[in-house]
């Protein structure tokens, strides 16, 4: 099966992204493709994330940033 490589405005990408999980029980998948540098400052994040999550605080991952209790925080 080939990879299809699909660009939407930002509306589009989120009706997409908010219907996805229909597509659960089939050979289809969506993805979000984030460039290297974003993809690498998440990677570094992770181990921050986790331990925010332990101290039972809300914590996840957007864009760029991470948002822990609804407030940005950059690496």
């Amino acid at each position: 099966m080939r990879k299809i490589v699909v660009k939407f405005t930002f509306l589009r990408k989120e009706i997409v992204l908010k219907l996805w999980r229909e597509l659960d029980g089939t050979v289809n998948r969506v993805f979000e493709q984030f460039p290297r540098v974003v993809i690498e400052k998440r990677r570094n994040l992770v181990p921050q994330m986790k331990d925010t999550g332990r101290l039972a605080k809300r914590a996840y991952p957007a864009y760029d940033p991470f948002y822990i209790n609804g407030t940005a925080d950059r690496a």
